[in-house]
């Protein structure tokens, strides 16, 4: 089961092909 995303726990918004980027800074 997945928590719900927060500011605090993980990314707020999906970005299509942002896999493909790799590891991504938290904004």
């Amino acid at each position: 089961m997945l928590d719900e995303p927060t500011q605090a726990n993980g990314c707020l918004y999906f970005i299509p092909g942002s896999h493909k980027e790799g590891n991504l800074d938290p904004v």
